[in-house]
């Protein structure tokens, strides 16, 4: 017997037990969750185009999102990377737990989310009474001096394509859009258009059944949440719902609003496995407005120095390049109304109701916990 090659053959093996002897093996409890696949894209006129995936663990009492994000510009993923993180909202506890998986550490944060958050923050300044017009916020009617009238809102949805392959699915195309705007006493027109193009697909029993299961983390959600949440105040527990049914998270069609969006939503039957969210902005009222706040800005920018902006520049240029400059900066921060101000892209790559381990919605053990509130 060649006794070099036998001892080898000990070693390697010693050695794998030895690993596995290390690494405890995960016991607990299997039980039904709802699993969600998907990736999405964004696009905005003054953002980096960035993209990620996300994997969504539902269960009645719990919830699971584990994000991947990263820049499609070289130079912004050079410079910031991307991410690897998720979140747990744990129900039973009134716990949201975020994790950073690529440092291995985590918060600890009431479900509303961690101290100076968005619901902080907007506490706040409405019990303070800040929730009007910041004193230093673009004022489109210059005071006072550019009246404007509010435009009649539409929605409307409009049914297209039919028996489309799209993402592995058999889908039929629905357009929603909602337009909203106003208009000053010249007849010159500010528009916001809304459009989201959905993909839908006839509900499957997997699908009804992650819509039960997302039902009911939802509807006990909006019960923990809804005397701390200041969204309340500006979203009903039915418009929630109706975003959470556009995504298919749940069962829209069970919603009993009699809301003529609600019911025009409704009537888009299946669930959606593609959705192509764009926002359209125009914006032409109050011209002579504009120009006369964009001057007296200037102007008042305008300090002789090299650290005074455009004001600067015009003092050294002269009147002409200033105006031309100005000119130039205002085309460039004026939306195209025919490109979108805004596009997100998310599609359903897989769906699935599975046996889940507990341990799936807990902080892994050997992460380092760096706040809690």
């Amino acid at each position: 017997m060649n006794t070099r090659y036998t001892l080898l053959a000990t070693a390697v093996a010693a050695a794998l037990t030895s690993g596995c002897a290390s690494t405890p093996k995960d016991t607990t409890p299997l039980r039904e969750t709802a699993v969600l696949q998907s990736k999405y894209s964004l696009a905005a006129s003054m953002l980096p185009d960035s993209r990620g995936t996300q994997t969504v663990y539902t269960r009645p009492d719990r919830r699971r999102i584990d994000y991947t994000f990263k820049f499609d510009n070289w130079f912004m993923n050079s410079m910031f990377g991307g991410s690897d993180t998720s979140d747990i909202a744990r129900l039973d506890n009134n716990l949201l737990w975020l994790l950073d998986n690529d440092d291995e550490t985590y918060k600890e944060c009431p479900l509303t989310g961690c101290g100076a958050s968005l619901w902080e923050v907007m506490q706040e300044k409405m019990e303070g009474g800040e929730m009007e017009q910041e004193e230093d916020g673009y004022d489109p009617s210059a005071g006072g001096s550019c009246e404007l009238t509010p435009l009649k809102t539409t929605f409307k949805v409009t049914p297209k394509a039919k028996g489309r392959v799209v993402n592995g699915f058999n889908a039929d195309q629905y357009i929603a859009s909602w337009e909203m705007g106003v208009k000053d006493q010249h007849g010159n027109v500010d528009k916001n258009l809304f459009t989201l193009d959905l993909w839908m697909v006839d509900a499957t029993s997997t699908m009804q059944r992650s819509w039960e299961i997302n039902g009911q983390f939802q509807e006990r959600y909006l019960a923990k949440v809804a005397g701390d949440n200041p969204m309340a105040k500006f979203l009903s527990n039915d418009v929630y719902k109706v975003i959470s049914g556009i995504t298919g998270d749940t069962d829209k069609s069970q919603l009993t609003s009699q809301s003529p969006i609600v019911k025009k939503l409704n009537a888009i039957e299946g669930y959606p496995v593609s959705l192509k969210f764009e926002w359209y902005v125009e914006s032409n009222t109050c011209p002579e407005e504009r120009r006369q706040q964009a001057q007296a800005q200037n102007q008042g920018n305008d300090d002789g120095g090299f650290g005074g902006g455009m004001g600067s520049i015009g003092s050294i240029a002269g009147s002409l390049l200033q105006e031309q400059a100005s000119k130039q900066a205002t085309d460039y921060f004026t939306p195209d109304p025919n490109e979108p101000v805004l596009t997100y892209i998310y599609d359903v790559t897989s769906l699935e109701v599975s046996q889940q381990r507990d341990s799936r919605f807990n902080v892994p053990a050997d992460y380092d916990l760096t706040d809690r509130r």
